[in-house]
């Protein structure tokens, strides 16, 4: 009999984690409908290249992490967007070093959600000793949350619906279902192997990406150089590998959540096979 990640040793931080992201996408929807000014500003991202940020990505980002560091003091604590408050500073300030970390990305596909689309969600991770053990990935248009703990399985869940267990099926590759988020080209010599039987698709949320591969409807991404943070990756980690997928960086090593950017870029693949023909391209 499968035993609950609610069963597990970190059963309290799953359901904190699951019901302040419901909480925050919540929130976050409720400005999305409001038609009310989303205040939308310019940073400069990990990348070095300017991302928009909007009052529902700072709203989420206080609410989550206030929740967060009152409920596990100790823990470290890394977030994609400001904190200015001083518990939260000194939690940040933890992050690198702490045994327990939180990753947080309080609005995953900002884009998206500035454009009316529906691919954006709330993500956070926990890691111990800079590897990702547990996460959970709300989408709050669709009610759907994604969610894994190390050795416990990975679960999909479609509103107050029965959750049910992630497998990536195991079959024959005929056309590789691939998923982008600019030109397929920019990813040559690695994709040039493989592009004559891959079908793209274009999704914003990386989290969305990677549980969709997950959830076994695509079977490939890569992201190159330094595409995203720590955040972007966190989360969706766990989920992936408790369904049977893999990821790594371009040299096939762990991503290392001590560090807040992929300095290696990824690769996220449903496949042994498919993954490591990847690997041959890019080590």
């Amino acid at each position: 009999m499968e035993k609950s990640p609610h069963a597990s040793e970190w059963a309290e931080e799953l359901t904190v984690a699951q019901e302040i992201a419901r909480c925050a996408g919540q929130e976050i929807l409720a400005i999305q409908r409001s038609g009310q000014n989303l205040q939308i500003e310019n940073k400069l991202g990990v990348n070095q290249l300017m991302s928009p940020v909007t009052i529902a990505d700072q709203k989420a980002n206080q609410l989550i992490c206030q929740t967060l560091v009152a409920h596990f003091p100790t823990y470290g604590l890394l977030t994609e967007e400001e904190v200015t408050d001083e518990r939260l500073l000194k939690a940040v300030q933890r992050w690198p070093d702490a045994k327990m970390s939180w990753i947080i990305d309080p609005l995953d596909g900002t884009k998206a959600f500035i454009n009316g689309g529906t691919d954006y969600g709330i993500h956070i991770g926990l890691t111990q000793n800079g590897k990702a053990i547990l996460g959970v990935n709300y989408y709050p248009v669709t009610d759907i949350c994604y969610y894994a703990v190390q050795g416990y399985g990975s679960y999909k869940q479609v509103g107050e619906n029965p959750p049910q267990r992630l497998y990536i099926a195991i079959s024959q590759i005929e056309e590789i279902r691939a998923i982008s988020n600019t030109d397929p080209t920019e990813t040559a010599p690695i994709y040039q192997a493989l592009i004559q039987r891959s079908k793209f698709t274009a999704l914003d949320s990386c989290g969305w990406k990677i549980c969709s591969i997950a959830e076994g409807n695509y079977d490939l991404y890569i992201s190159m150089g330094v595409r995203g943070g720590a955040w972007d990756y966190c989360s969706s980690d766990i989920i992936l590998r408790e369904a049977g997928g893999f990821i790594s960086d371009l040299k096939g090593q762990p991503i290392d959540y001590c560090k807040n950017r992929l300095e290696q870029g990824a690769i996220v693949c449903g496949h042994k096979e498919l993954y490591e023909q990847v690997l041959q391209v890019t080590r």
